[in-house]
């Protein structure tokens, strides 16, 4: 870790139905402001955790960014099933944005990333930005969710065919067979020209979630009049770190996009 980052752990951003919702931040020391760039972890939305991503956001630290990786509700119970974790995700946003002062963020130079279940999450946060669908009552809703970059691994982006599969993950997630609720729970459906640039990252040897996924996501993308950048990364699995080194391509594209996106 660099020296001059600062490191706060298991902050509380927001409490719903009593459920503590916790984030790690580390930022460059010293003054001025940085950009924030906020990760969400994977896991099949039922699992995993944002200690995924500690490492991640010391780099990003390092780099002059303020690095955030967020918790939220796993869909292991009624009460957690979509929206919850999109409410989660929107109110850490929030949070953010209302507390940028103490911690050196830039809100206006937001960008957002995900691995897996956590990158449908943050292509979903970025796609229907406006929605009120989820917005949480235990989170202001006065700061905007604002964000000019998106980054997505190997994800998940239209859960419209998938929900179908009884008893899968797209299924426990949405807790429900309406069509409706995968439409909503879909980011390709939200698509329209106002959303952020895209860079979506994935395997050729993703025998969980299968690079098409990624790929009909930048044509829609394009189509829907928003900048779109795909990598394909020829042998690489599901599951790869952020910032893996066995893969120098998808990182010195992930910074790069960032770079362009984010920096003055």
């Amino acid at each position: 870790m660099p020296p001059d980052v600062q490191l706060a752990f298991d902050v509380k951003y927001a409490s719903p139905a009593g459920q503590d919702q916790l984030l790690d931040l580390a930022w460059p020391a010293g003054g001025g402001t940085h950009p924030v760039v906020v990760l969400i972890h994977g896991g099949g939305w039922v699992m995993g955790d944002k200690m995924q991503h500690r490492q991640a956001i010391h780099r990003l630290a390092g780099l002059g960014y303020v690095g955030v990786s967020i918790n939220h509700r796993l869909a292991t119970t009624p009460e957690n099933k979509f929206p919850a974790a999109v409410k989660d995700v929107r109110c850490a946003l929030r949070w953010l944005r209302a507390r940028a002062a103490s911690y050196n963020i830039d809100p206006a130079r937001a960008a957002i990333m995900g691995t897996s279940a956590g990158a449908h999450l943050a292509a979903l946060t970025a796609t229907a930005s406006t929605s009120t669908a989820f917005d949480s009552a235990e989170c202001p809703t006065d700061a905007p969710v604002e964000l000019r970059a998106v980054l997505g691994y190997y994800g998940v982006y239209d859960l419209r065919l998938l929900a179908l599969f009884p008893g899968g993950q797209v299924a426990t997630f949405l807790g429900t067979s309406d069509p409706a609720a995968a439409s909503l729970a879909s980011p390709v459906v939200h698509i329209d020209a106002t959303d952020p640039p895209f860079l979506l990252i994935h395997g050729t040897a993703d025998n969980m979630a299968p690079s098409v996924f990624s790929q009909s996501m930048r044509d829609a993308l394009r189509s829907g009049g928003v900048p779109a950048t795909m990598v394909e990364l020829p042998g690489a699995p599901h599951g790869f770190d952020v910032f893996d080194p066995m893969w120098p391509a998808s990182t010195c594209t992930a910074l790069a996009f960032l770079r362009v996106r984010l920096m003055p």
